[in-house]
């Protein structure tokens, strides 16, 4: 009797009995330890008055069910400390029908608690995070069959349609070999590859570099993830013992009814289990006494591990920990244990007292979040792109992949952990203000990306793209912020490059139209020569004369500079076409001005060979553009018109340029008496080489320059494929947008 009276005494949980009403009859001291809660505050007052106040009505419908006879294991709710905090406790409850008196065993679970909302956050980052990389992301089996994907995948196809099928089914067949042999390679030798394959299905074409990479086992591979990367993420208890019989037996009963409670004696044999106990094991009482706890050696846990637990209880240590048994079925369970145990009168340890908690459904949380974590860092660390995660309250730097981050920045890890700033002071000072500009963007969208300079560390400059993406609660608030960083160095070297080639062959296309004008151009000035040529003749012809008509002498030279004025005006348009435009500044002028200019250069042309040219609309149009930019654009329509109907045999071939506006535009269109162009060549007609003249007439770039200028203006370049005849159309904006004097300056 003794004991049990030492046991509710120095038990770790708190102990209560109580009436069918929920009125407190006695507790241990461990409410005290616990809730700051002495057994004369709480005698004959109500348990609810003690539950937070949202979880009293599950409270109240469990004490009603007691009350029938039920029993109630593990129910969770919130109790209130005399300090007026809360705190998390788990109840096992049971009742005596007989005496009217319920038994209780109350454990603290907070920390446990705070731990599992602590593990389903991490749960959550490890799935948001999965989610918002960049990459394609499958989970497969040896067989290739799919077994995850992340929404990089989902997006492009049909989720239900992916799962369970094979990775096969989304290789082109050209790449299937060589995937097929990868794959293979590191299920045989859990090592992961990479290789590129090319144009996946339902993209629209490009090179992807694909990691395999074997996830962790303790025997041989059986996943493995395929990542597609686009190339073009105790306290000391109270010693007052009780004195009565009764409140002893009460104190059994509460520990024997509502625990899981084994006793051995002093040699480690078990000479009592209650209910619990064998339902948990899946043995029978008669197959435990006399039994030693070895029967249930899960191979868990070392031996010195359990020589530790049993020399700290042989002398008379209370031990503490969690036990991974195993059952009478082989099933593995783990266990939150207090092992007491009781020293007899004579001073000597004569049995031990083990309560128990079943906690394999907390363990499994924690190995499917050490599971995921590792899987998201195997991922992580096999990527080429830096990912990180900051804090979202304080900004601190919490994950950060350390192969990427040393490739693309030179420096480790640990200069970004120990400085939240030192990522600002790698940034070319020039780009911090698209960083402000990123940010706000960021609090505002939840999302952000942005292109900035950063100095590696070895003085390098290098080009990066960033995408920012908040990380968002179960119920919405911000967790972290995700940033994926690429390094688009070498990319953007490659567009100088093309950029560079392109304005060579831009020049080269230039010049060779204004060779296919030279004939025409001759005409131009050629006349205007022979006039300057005959009225000076003229006018030397009269000062001969003894009297000279010096009226007419005034007309001839009048006559010689409206002529000259003339030349002068072709010749500089002709520079003006030959050299680059494209950062000229805007001007607002007449339509009729853009087409006197271009007419000056072509217009003999198409009279010398007999085609009619004509302009129709208001002239008087104001359109605001680069003036060269346009006049090029409108050249080139018409030197096409006129070669498209060079050799059609009809005397009444004719151009006809058109002006006209609306309320947003103005347009300016080209049309010929051509009957069109056919349908497998209207698709084409805009991409840059593609000609349909005859070899060494055209370079095939004209009407692809002139689409990007429109383009560069805020407007377009199309065919009018409604037409009878061929047009083309140029529109521009009534009034162009400031971001498009920002893109050709």
């Amino acid at each position: 009797m003794r004991a049990d009276k030492n046991f509710f005494t120095f038990s770790p949980d708190m102990l209560c009995i109580s009436s069918f009403d929920g009125s407190f009859r006695d507790v241990n001291p461990a409410w005290a330890r616990v809730l700051g809660w002495h057994s004369q505050d709480l005698s004959g007052r109500q348990i609810q008055k003690l539950v937070h106040p949202e979880d009293q009505e599950a409270f109240r419908l469990e004490l009603k069910k007691l009350s029938q006879g039920n029993t109630a294991e593990n129910l969770v709710n919130r109790l209130q400390t005399k300090s007026g905090e809360w705190k998390w406790v788990s109840w096992n409850l049971s009742v005596s029908l007989s005496e009217q008196i319920l038994y209780a065993v109350v454990r603290d679970i907070t920390d446990f608690k705070q731990e599992v909302i602590k593990l389903e956050k991490e749960k959550l980052k490890t799935v948001l995070l999965l989610q918002n990389l960049p990459q394609n992301i499958l989970e497969v089996n040896e067989k290739a069959e799919i077994l995850y994907i992340n929404h990089k995948i989902d997006e492009n196809y049909n989720l239900s349609e992916i799962l369970g099928s094979s990775a096969y089914k989304y290789i082109p067949p050209h790449e299937q070999d060589i995937f097929k042999d990868h794959l293979s390679s590191v299920f045989a030798t859990a090592k992961p590859t990479e290789f590129e394959i090319k144009t996946l299905p339902g993209e629209n074409g490009g090179f992807f570099k694909i990691d395999i990479v074997p996830l962790p086992s303790e025997h041989q591979v059986e996943r493995a993830i395929l990542i597609a990367t686009d190339l073009t993420k105790d306290s000391l208890f109270s010693k007052e013992l009780l004195e009565s019989y009764d409140e002893a037996k009460w104190h059994k009963q509460a520990i024997v009814e509502s625990g899981i409670v084994d006793v051995a004696n002093k040699n480690g044999f078990i000479i009592y289990v209650n209910d619990n106990f064998e339902k948990l094991s899946g043995y029978s009482r008669e197959e435990l006494l006399g039994k030693k706890h070895r029967i249930f050696n899960s191979k868990v846990h070392t031996k010195e591990f359990y020589t530790e637990l049993w020399d700290t209880i042989k002398n008379g240590k209370t031990w503490k920990g969690e036990i991974c048994n195993k059952k009478k079925s082989g099933e593995l369970c783990w266990l939150d244990t207090t092992i007491v145990p009781y020293i007899g009168p004579n001073g000597q340890v004569e049995r031990f007292v083990s309560l128990r908690i079943d906690i394999t459904s907390r363990k499994k949380i924690e190995a499917d979040l050490r599971s995921s974590e590792q899987r998201l860092k195997t991922i992580t660390e096999q990527l080429h792109d830096p990912i990180w995660l900051l804090s979202a309250k304080d900004g601190k730097l919490k994950y950060a992949n350390e192969l990427p981050s040393v490739e693309v920045f030179g420096y480790s890890q640990e200069n970004f952990f120990k400085d939240p700033l030192f990522f600002r002071k790698i940034i070319h000072p020039d780009d911090l203000y698209l960083i402000d500009a990123a940010e706000r963007e960021l609090r505002t969208k939840s999302e952000a990306k942005v292109q900035y300079r950063v100095f590696h560390k070895s003085g390098q400059i290098k080009f990066v793209d960033v995408r920012m993406k908040i990380l968002f609660s179960s119920n919405n608030e911000p967790l972290e912020i995700l940033g994926i960083t690429r390094d688009i160095t070498e990319q953007q070297e490659q567009n100088r490059r093309i950029d560079e080639q392109k304005k060579s062959l831009v020049a080269k296309a230039k010049m060779s139209a204004l060779g296919e004008m030279a004939g025409g151009i001759g005409h131009e000035i050629n006349n205007p020569i022979s006039i300057i040529h005959a009225r000076s003749r003229h006018i030397l012809d009269s000062l001969d004369s003894p009297h000279p008509d010096l009226e007419k002498i005034k007309k001839y030279a009048d006559n010689i500079q409206t002529t000259s004025v003339r030349v002068i005006k072709i010749v500089q348009g002709l520079k003006n076409i030959a050299r680059e435009s494209k950062n000229d500044p805007h001007k607002t002028l007449r339509c009729g001005d853009l087409v006197d200019e271009v007419l000056l250069l072509c217009g003999e042309k198409f009279r010398v060979s007999g085609v009619n040219l004509s302009v129709v609309g208001s002239k008087d149009i104001q359109v605001e553009c680069q003036p060269v930019q346009i006049e090029e654009v409108l050249l080139n329509l018409l030197s096409n018109a006129f070669d498209a109907i060079e050799l059609i045999e009809d005397d009444s071939r004719w151009v006809r340029i058109e002006l006209s506006e609306n309320e947003k535009n103005i347009e300016i269109a080209v049309v010929d008496c051509g009957k069109g162009i056919p349908v497998e060549v209207k698709s084409k007609i805009m991409h840059p080489f593609y000609t349909t003249k005859a070899s060494g007439k055209g370079s095939g770039l004209g009407l692809s320059i002139s689409h990007d200028i429109l383009e560069r203006h805020g407007g377009k370049l199309y065919y009018d494929d409604e037409s009878m005849n061929t047009r083309f159309v140029m529109v521009l904006p009534q009034k162009i947008h400031k971001e498009f004097y920002n893109e050709s300056a």
